[in-house]
């Protein structure tokens, strides 16, 4: 039983919070006094509370449902306290008797009008699951709420038990409440298929299972004992047998008006959608649009809880905010739809992108960014055609691939004489066909000014060539930078230090950079160029002198013989080694943890000759100076291979003895025993 008081609170917790105001605390004189200084301080911000307590009293008692007089006492402290005093139930006793559904059965005595209303008609946790559901109780007695999940009705019912013919059975029977209606039983267990027409007291009873095992489990204790303990306990439980009819009683007749109720729900949801659908057949709607409007279905929501049926004169106080409301909605969809198309276009370019790419026949390529500001791709990323057509399109239209390869060969050239005049070619033209463009030339080495960074296929050359220039995105930009990014050959500078060297080998090997023939020149020297700037005697090829060069302010090269090089190099060098090693996949990781790295710089070094030793003398070693004519040898080890460490052990002693930051193919070697050779 929930007492008066308690009873009372239930409208307390569903109220507004509002900040407590310095000097609204209520005096102790009594309800009237706290109503009227809680009426002054909302006064400017509520007009319900400056009509005259009669007239708001007769306009509230005739209301569809109390259901809306709960929600006007929720409207603010004022109301709250004007409403849920005693003398004010007669405004709910009114409601209650003129509700649209039926006149709703009066509260037994534990009950106030206001707490009996808000027990009605709020929401509560299901029995089961114990999600909130705004359905009424399905029963009463038992005081149960049950979402529309059939699992949930059908779990509660296996917990509805009868009472044993027992004793004690037909004892707990006096005070214990059960189901008070056959229909509910039906919908909770349909196996039992009782007459509809039974309810209490003609019915059998059933009882919540941990409810009856409770109440048996205390009989049992009672009865067990002394006669006096039974006694007691029986007189204990008068109280609740004295007021268990009355409650069923009270249950019964509100089982009665819920199905009444519900009904007139049903049947005022049903007209008011008819209604709102003709309406919006008239007005060349949609009539999911018209729903979807926040006037309208804060309108319709408050018809259909009212239970009142609107009629178009209702309609039209509100039929131009609808209006407006729909075409923004048409509007946000369409342009919804919109950048759903454009963000699927976008894919399907990028995916294209791709294609061309791995192709490799449309080099240089320019980044996916600057590609989807291509004249041809914007116009079809706007495009309203289909996703999968525009794939096709891209894939197999022959005017299209020719609009979009004359759109990026203006790209290209563009890029190319910007370029160009990085290096210092700014007016650069020739008719010849023996010359190579300056950005084509393997001294078209580029650094960007703004990142300093590469992309990873150009990490072992540590700068840019021209197509690298061309797809360069900087890291570092996130994902808002990237969209407003545009790229600009001004950003990349020439890598002075690469093309000092790469222009020593030209000399060295005979060739000039702007021979077509110069890069198959170059690339046919292989491993045969030594750093005379390096301590040690370390060769390379064309493909590591980029990165090389970066450890000295002005290096110096020597082209070996093939009989140089065998002396030299004790382990041949394997091309893409460091690359392999430090690559991202789990193989890479147990490459990095063999213990089959060694040093060149600790076993190829580089001795003078002994006539030029002589008199003179000797640079330190972090800065020695280049000797082209030293002679090369190969420092004996306490081992055939040389001392070994695994890959990141390597990497520390290269660091702290040599100074190298980052190693190269040139750097190191990688040893394997005969025996663990596959």
């Amino acid at each position: 039983m929930i007492s008066e008081k308690h009873a009372d609170s239930q409208l307390g917790p569903t109220a507004p919070k509002k900040a407590r105001q310095a000097g609204a605390q209520l005096p102790d004189s009594g309800v009237d006094e706290a109503s009227r200084d809680i009426r002054n301080i909302n006064n400017k911000q509520n007009h319900l509370a400056r009509i005259p307590l009669e007239l708001l009293a007769e306009i509230l008692s005739f209301t569809p449902s109390p259901r809306d007089v709960l929600a006007v006492a929720r409207c603010d402290k004022y109301l709250h306290a004007t409403l849920v005093r005693r003398s004010s139930d007669f405004i709910w006793r009114q409601a209650r008797r003129n509700c649209r559904a039926g006149a709703i059965p009066d509260p037994t005595p534990n009950w106030t009008e206001a707490a009996y209303t808000a027990w009605l008609f709020d929401a509560g946790p299901c029995e089961v699951c114990r999600k909130m559901t705004k359905t009424v109780h399905v029963s009463y007695a038992l005081r149960v709420h049950l979402c529309g999940n059939v699992a949930c009705h059908t779990k509660f019912g296996g917990s509805l038990i009868p009472a044993p013919t027992t004793v004690a059975g037909d004892a707990v029977a006096g005070w214990l409440l059960s189901a008070e209606s056959a229909k509910f039983l039906n919908a909770v267990k349909p196996n039992l298929q009782l007459p509809t027409t039974l309810e209490y007291p003609t019915m059998d009873r059933y009882y919540r299972r941990n409810d009856l095992v409770k109440a048996l489990d205390d009989f049992t204790k009672a009865s067990s004992g002394e006669q006096t303990a039974l006694t007691q306990f029986l007189v204990a439980k008068e109280s609740q047998a004295k007021k268990m009819p009355i409650i069923m009683q009270n249950a019964v007749a509100l089982q009665k008006w819920r199905l009444s109720y519900t009904a007139k729900v049903q049947e005022i949801r049903i007209a008011n959608d008819i209604t709102g659908r003709s309406l919006a057949v008239r007005e060349g709607w949609e009539w999911a649009d018209m729903k979807a409007t926040q006037t309208f279905s804060t309108f319709l929501r408050a018809h259909n809880n009212s239970l009142q049926q609107f009629i178009i004169r209702d309609f039209d106080f509100i039929r131009d905010r609808v209006d407006v409301e729909i075409g923004n909605l048409v509007k946000r969809r369409r342009r919804q739809q919109e950048e759903k198309s454009y963000a699927q276009n976008r894919a399907h370019v990028a995916l294209h992108y791709q294609r061309m790419l791995s192709s490799g026949a449309h080099q240089p390529m320019p980044s996916l960014t600057e590609f989807h500001r291509l004249s041809v791709i914007k116009a079809l990323e706007s495009s309203a055609s289909h996703a999968s057509t525009l794939d096709e399109q891209l894939k197999s239209t022959a005017l299209l691939k020719d609009m979009l390869e004359k759109d990026l060969d203006k790209w290209r050239e563009k890029a190319r004489t910007r370029l160009a005049a990085v290096l210092g070619f700014a007016d650069w033209k020739t008719v010849s066909t023996r010359k190579l463009h300056p950005v084509d030339r393997l001294t078209a080495r580029f650094v960007c000014t703004l990142c300093q960074k590469v992309a990873k296929k150009h990490q072992e050359f540590g700068d840019l060539d021209f197509a690298g220039a061309c797809a360069h995105k900087c890291p570092h930009l996130d994902k808002k930078q990237r969209a407003k990014y545009v790229w600009k050959a001004e950003q990349f500078a020439p890598d002075e230090k690469a093309i000092k060297a790469i222009m020593q080998l030209f000399e060295l090997s005979g060739t000039v950079p702007e021979d077509p023939e110069s890069d198959d020149a170059v690339r046919f020297i292989g491993h045969r160029i030594l750093c005379l700037s390096c301590d040690a005697a370390i060769v390379m090829d064309f493909d590591r002198l980029c990165m090389h060069s970066k450890r000295h302010e002005d290096m110096q090269l020597k082209l070996l013989g093939s009989s140089e090089v065998e002396m030299t190099l004790r382990f041949p060098i394997e091309k893409g080694l460091h690359a392999n090693v430090m690559g991202p996949s789990y193989q890479a990781k147990r490459l990095r943890a063999l213990k089959e790295y060694g040093c060149r710089h600790c076993i190829q070094r580089r001795e003078a000759r002994p006539e030029e030793m002589e008199g003179n003398d000797v640079p330190p070693p972090s800065d020695p100076a280049p000797n082209p004519e030293s002679v090369l040898k190969s420092k004996p080890a306490a081992s055939a291979h040389g001392t070994l460490w695994d890959f990141n052990g390597l990497r520390s002693h290269a660091k702290a003895k040599h100074g190298i930051q980052t190693l190269g193919d040139e750097d190191f070697y990688r040893y394997t025993s005969p025996t663990t050779q596959t």
